[in-house]
């Protein structure tokens, strides 16, 4: 079969054509196998044996983000479309709780920091949301500098420099060779300037190309397409874990932003994978769209 699409390419196809198609090719070969998990340095989770794995609420087809609850009892997401907290069992991935803060909007992110919840848009609007017994949400809007060509969709909290990270799915006028990430200042208020992590394309694809078995044009090729679709810090080793949707991958980099592992995420497991989070135990969580079908969740036990 595979012969015979080549065939029919080299007959209708002109070269620029071919090289796509056949760059395509080797990417979806390698997406569909196991061999590349590589790092330079041991990682902590295996990816290719979800320790759980459940389909969430047809509610939660969209959903697009992923949290630790505030009480570290519960999971805490909510769908790309509606402006909705959905509080979920660790263990079933039920919906236990769902609770109105905003109207419809084009949410990706949210993240639990203390008492308040925290959600932003694609655009970069971000919200704070005060839960209150009995009463409506407090909720308090923060336009920030970024902007929906950015395309924000990860959002999650460091707790060593009291900030929120911000993910950029999308390029940035000032990082147009990088995937960049910005700090929101939970004291000020307001969003840093300058980005805090930076992923350069070169590097990436350097580093993949250096400690992985993929050949160079693949490595290039997912180098190229890494674009942050989540994002969540350790709590243990402080590493920033950044979940790519386009080439499936996860990026993890240190405290300083030196990229420490890239690792492969299954295509069977995740269609769309836009959620991460941990447990306080180290325990890793993602969850997936549902391209179509349900929504999926999936735990991952730390191999310490």
């Amino acid at each position: 079969m595979l012969l015979t699409l080549i065939l029919l390419a080299v007959k209708f196809l002109n070269m620029s054509k071919l090289i796509f198609l056949f760059t395509a090719l080797l990417l979806l070969s390698c997406e569909g196998s196991s061999t590349y998990s590589q790092s330079m340095s041991n990682f902590s989770y295996d990816l290719s044996q979800p320790t759980l794995e459940v389909k969430l609420d047809k509610d939660l087809r969209e959903t697009s983000a992923l949290s630790l609850s505030s009480n570290k009892k519960q999971l805490l997401t909510l769908n790309d479309e509606e402006g909705k907290l959905f509080f979920l069992n660790k263990q079933t991935g039920e919906i236990e709780e769902e609770i109105k803060f905003e109207k419809k909007g084009d949410y990706e992110g949210v993240e639990a920091v203390g008492d308040r919840i925290y959600a932003v848009t694609s655009s970069g609007d971000l919200y704070e949301i005060e839960l209150r017994k009995d009463k409506k949400p407090k909720v308090e809007k923060y336009e920030t500098s970024l902007k929906s060509s950015n395309d924000i969709e990860g959002l999650c909290y460091d707790s060593s420099s009291n900030q929120l990270l911000i993910a950029c799915k999308a390029r940035h006028k000032d990082y147009k060779e990088e995937r960049v990430v910005f700090g929101f200042d939970l004291v000020e208020k307001e969003l840093k300037e300058k980005a805090i992590y930076r992923v350069n394309h070169d590097s990436l694809y350097q580093f993949i190309d250096q400690y992985t078995n993929i050949n160079s044009m693949i490595s290039r090729t997912l180098a190229k397409t890494f674009a942050p679709s989540g994002i969540a810090v350790h709590p243990i080793s402080k590493e920033v874990y950044l979940l790519s949707s386009p080439g499936k991958v996860l990026v993890v980099l240190d405290a300083k932003g030196a990229i420490k592992s890239v690792q492969k995420l299954s295509p069977k497991f995740m269609k769309q994978p836009e959620g991460i989070c941990f447990d306080t135990d180290a325990t890793l969580y993602i969850s997936s769209e549902g391209d179509g079908g349900k929504g999926r969740l999936l735990r991952y036990d730390y191999l310490k």
